[in-house]
């Protein structure tokens, strides 16, 4: 159930990277270009979140990769001045990793 939790955390703060990245879509910049392909990464590992809390082998590792995925790429969010949708995606990422305790 944590582990559904962690992916609906991670889904919604990429797709809230793409409607911030939709916003401001009049200034195209290599901050802003990197911030969607993390949104891309962030729906990645969102779907890997999901797979792993509901897989039978070895699903501590799977959890724990895609745990560690998705809160890198939420740390990489918040220092690109994404702090709102960066602090979901990391949210998102811890969740995974206490899920695979449990």
């Amino acid at each position: 159930m944590l582990g559904l939790a962690g992916a609906l955390l991670a889904v919604a703060g990429g797709l809230f990277v793409f409607v911030v990245a939709a916003s401001s879509a009049g200034s195209l910049t290599a901050e802003l270009v990197l911030s969607v392909i993390l949104g891309f990464v962030a729906l990645l590992g969102a779907s890997r979140i999901y797979r792993s809390s509901k897989a039978m082998l070895f699903a501590r590792a799977r959890l724990t990769a895609a745990g560690i995925l998705t809160a890198g790429v939420g740390v990489v969010l918040v220092f690109l001045g994404q702090g709102t949708a960066g602090i979901i995606v990391l949210a998102g990422g811890i969740v995974a990793l206490v899920a695979r305790a449990f």
